[in-house]
């Protein structure tokens, strides 16, 4: 089950490389640049950036994987400077904590529910219950901002939070995806 989850972020990873050269997204994040690319078991794959640029103006972009495979560019949007909507949103990023978490692989053993010793094949030994997902949805987000770059992935966050929810990275993946959802209505569950 591990070696699945592994190998389709690793492929998930090596389609975001590929897909960054062919719609012309640098590799390399501004200062301040959150890139989240949502990744689904049918192929089907979105890359969101949200970014300021060099005029320090809060840019959306959200790209979408057409029928051919392709990514095109289905959102394009300077965001509002009124009342400083782009400072508070970029704010309201980092209060996520999304750019300190670990990886998912580095909090695997948070999964472990129910721990018990056990006598097993001549031996003492340590057993627990963890859920494993198959399929579904996964995040690769990357951030640049606060002097600090972080890059993560978790696979199915909504559904591992609803099991989990003492799980403080999960809980900021959910948190960022939320605002996400909520501010520019993609993304419902």
């Amino acid at each position: 089950m591990k070696k699945i989850t592994f190998f389709s972020l690793l492929l998930t990873c090596t389609l975001v490389f590929s897909q960054n050269q062919k719609i012309q997204i640098p590799d390399s994040l501004h200062t301040q640049e959150i890139r989240i690319t949502k990744s689904g078991s049918f192929g089907n794959a979105e890359i969101l950036r949200i970014y300021f640029n060099s005029n320090s103006n809060l840019i959306l972009e959200l790209f979408e994987k057409d029928k051919d495979g392709k990514f095109e560019l289905v959102k394009n949007k300077t965001l509002p400077r009124e009342d400083n909507y782009d400072e508070k949103l970029w704010l309201k990023i980092l209060m996520t904590d999304i750019h300190h978490i670990a990886d998912y692989q580095g909090i695997l053993y948070k999964f472990k529910k129910d721990k018990e010793i056990m006598f097993f094949k001549d031996k003492w030994t340590i057993f627990y219950n963890t859920t494993h997902s198959v399929d579904g949805v996964g995040y690769e987000i990357e951030i640049s901002g606060e002097e600090k770059y972080n890059s993560v992935r978790y696979s199915n966050p909504d559904s591992f939070l609803k099991t989990y929810p003492e799980i403080d990275e999960l809980k900021s993946v959910v948190d960022l995806l939320n605002l996400i959802r909520n501010e520019f209505n993609i993304w419902e569950e």
